[in-house]
């Protein structure tokens, strides 16, 4: 999904050591772009090849950046937010659930629709008791009506993460009371460009005119 010679792939380096005296060095980024649409983090830890395994991720996560979180959180999800294999993504998900329903599984599925509100819980758990019950052949089609609730909290909530990204960049993180500061690098590192983030929150907008004129067919509203 990510271009990595995108021309609007916006690249950044952090180097952190924690508490324990690991030494981090975290390269991410994320385009927003229409055409190559996509979030990447991978990480050395203590001089390891840099890579984006599970562990890795968890590792991460443990720094407690909230930034870097959402984003990693948002691997996988394109410029409105979806997820790019929704489908199959949805489906494993609800397996995992209906063979094991306990916290982790559940923790799983609210995370993927992210699902903060408890009438959004409320919601999803009419889906999961619908699904169980209804025939393979009928499941599709009620992934799909329910994503399409989902659509508009999705493509907020990635305006909410590049704009947390770009704070971060601007403000650095504390990480056991020290505070690091990311480094721009890739593309942009050698083609600067200062209205990078005015563009991406640009891409972003087209994105959410277009997903409510041709998927949700209402009348557009701009997010606060």
């Amino acid at each position: 999904m990510i271009n990595k010679k995108s021309k609007t792939l916006r690249d950044f380096t952090l180097r952190i050591t924690d508490k324990k005296g690991n030494k981090f060095i975290i390269r991410y980024g994320y385009d927003m772009s229409n055409v190559t649409s996509g979030h990447y983090l991978n990480a050395s830890i203590n001089g390891s090849e840099a890579n984006s395994t599970t562990a890795t991720l968890s590792k991460v996560k443990a720094l407690r950046i909230p930034a870097i979180t959402k984003l990693i959180d948002a691997i996988g999800r394109d410029v409105t937010g979806t997820p790019v294999n929704y489908i199959e993504e949805a489906t494993k998900l609800l397996s995992a659930l209906e063979t094991k329903p306990n916290d982790e599984n559940i923790k799983n599925l609210l995370d993927f629709y992210q699902i903060s509100k408890i009438p959004e819980r409320k919601s999803l758990i009419a889906l999961v008791e619908k699904y169980l019950q209804t025939s393979q052949n009928a499941r599709r089609g009620l992934l799909n009506r329910y994503l399409m609730t989902r659509r508009v909290t999705f493509i907020t909530n990635q305006k909410a993460l590049i704009k947390s990204l770009r704070e971060l960049y601007i403000y650095g993180a504390t990480v056991d009371g020290k505070k690091v500061l990311p480094k721009i690098c890739g593309y942009l590192s050698t083609h600067p460009y200062h209205h990078y983030y005015k563009r991406d929150i640009d891409y972003i907008r087209k994105s959410r005119v277009k997903l409510f004129r041709d998927t949700l067919k209402r009348d557009y509203t701009p997010v606060n």
